[in-house]
């Protein structure tokens, strides 16, 4: 360092000795980074955040969002799922406790049981009891006979609420009532009323003042029927009329009696191609849920192929594709 300047510096600013060294150190490394800054900004080429990266980039976060969404709906639709399930198992559940409590009932007045052909269409109460029946359940077969309800096949016995598998399985031999019907049966009933004989109404035609003339059928019930079956796109089955709030099961047998559906009823379809996500989702088998999953899946992965492919969604199970299968086509 000279020595003169070193003297100048003491005399001018009053430093000492180890500041005037601080001071020099402390301008080396200033001037260091201001050349650093220079050779960054003038020599080292910078990258340029060009419009095909921003595009790319928000491709990609519109990727991610859409991933979100599907495993949002997944999550829902598997809360959905759970929670039917868990009302199915209450149902049955209770169903096997009704059915329980009434055979100890049962025991207690003990009634002797004894297998014997009958006819469900003329078996007494006390007799249903003696071949196995609950009470609650022969009391309920009783007032659908009584409804006007009708057992034609061996079969029948099956759509009676609360029916047990394995007691109509062990009473089948015994059933005095065919296994099927013949070729003869005609489609069309012949049912007698007080006054007059009267053709049996197709139920995916009647309209409300039809079905207002059956037994237990009011202008509610009535309404409620023919609002579910446009909702569905047409009934396939009768089993389908246990979906109608406040349908009872007697009402449901006098609908049974007084109406009949083709062997392969005509209903409205979905095309699961080219239905859109309002369409799917306001059938009411299908719903908001599945109706996103559905068209989520065919977006990622083209057409379906065959109905079948819907099991390819992994929270549809076997029993929904069954259900709303009538419904679907590509």
């Amino acid at each position: 360092m000279n020595h003169h300047f070193y003297q100048w510096l003491r005399n001018y600013f009053g430093f000492s000795q180890t500041e005037i060294k601080g001071f020099f150190y402390l301008s080396i490394l200033f001037v260091g980074l201001l050349v650093g800054v220079l050779y960054l900004k003038f020599v080292v080429p910078t990258t340029h955040y060009g419009e095909s990266e921003k595009a790319a980039d928000k491709a990609l976060l519109v990727q991610w969002i859409d991933e979100i969404k599907q495993a949002q709906a997944q999550f829902a639709a598997q809360q959905a799922l759970y929670k039917d399930s868990l009302q199915e198992v209450y149902e049955q559940k209770y169903a096997k406790k009704d059915y329980k409590n009434d055979e100890k009932s049962e025991n207690s007045k003990q009634i002797v049981k004894k297998l014997f052909v009958f006819n469900p269409n003329i078996v007494t109460v006390e007799e249903m009891q003696q071949l196995g029946f609950p009470k609650f359940l022969a009391q309920r077969i009783d007032n659908y006979r009584q409804k006007g309800g009708k057992f034609k096949l061996k079969a029948d016995l099956q759509k009676i609420y609360g029916m047990p598998a394995d007691l109509y399985e062990q009473l089948y031999n015994y059933i005095d009532l065919p296994e099927e019907k013949t070729k003869d049966t005609p489609k069309e009933e012949i049912i007698l009323t007080k006054n007059n004989l009267q053709k049996a109404i197709d139920l995916n035609q009647a309209d409300t003042t039809a079905l207002i003339k059956l037994r237990g059928i009011g202008s509610k019930l009535a309404n409620r029927i023919v609002s579910f079956r446009e909702k569905l796109g047409g009934f396939y089955d009768f089993e389908q009329l246990k979906e109608v709030y406040g349908l009872s099961p007697e009402a449901i047998a006098e609908i049974q009696s007084r109406c009949t559906l083709p062997d392969k009823p005509t209903v409205k379809q979905l095309n699961i191609n080219t239905s859109d996500e309002i369409a799917l989702k306001n059938h009411p088998y299908i719903g908001y849920k599945l109706a996103g999953l559905i068209t989520a899946y065919r977006k990622q992965h083209g057409n379906y192929k065959e109905i079948e492919d819907l099991l390819k969604i992994k929270v549809m199970t076997q029993e929904q594709l069954v259900k709303m299968k009538p419904y679907l086509s590509l």
